[in-house]
């Protein structure tokens, strides 16, 4: 499944989600978003750059920690249905997958342009 594929389920199954769940959803999809763009285009001091690439991918991974530690608590406060809760938690794994990627391909362009310089 990929977060796309999600909107499908959350279509067919009905699910709702809260308005601090889709800002949570939004703030880790602009997050990614800017991780991805920065990604495209190399700043000419790479270790600058891929310093700001593995600071964005630890702003994924903690903002993942804090949104899990939300939803475990709407969940318990029945803000939130199990299954909303866990196609959030399926999202959230997603998108750290994202920023793990990410800075794994700014790592290697780094190595690479650092051998071809």
């Amino acid at each position: 499944m990929n977060i796309g594929g999600y909107v499908d389920i959350i279509k067919e199954k009905k699910i709702f989600f809260s308005k601090s769940t889709l800002e949570e959803i939004c703030s880790m999809q602009a997050v990614c978003e800017q991780m991805l763009n920065d990604l495209k285009h190399p700043d000419e001091h790479l270790s600058k750059w891929n310093r700001h690439i593995i600071f964005l991918e630890y702003q994924i991974d903690e903002m993942t920690k804090e949104y899990r530690d939300n939803m475990f608590q709407r969940l318990q406060n029945g803000g939130c249905s199990d299954e909303g809760g866990i196609l959030y938690s399926e999202m959230m794994t997603d998108f750290e997958r994202i920023g793990d990627h990410a800075m794994n391909i700014a790592e290697e362009l780094t190595k690479i342009k650092q051998i071809t310089h």
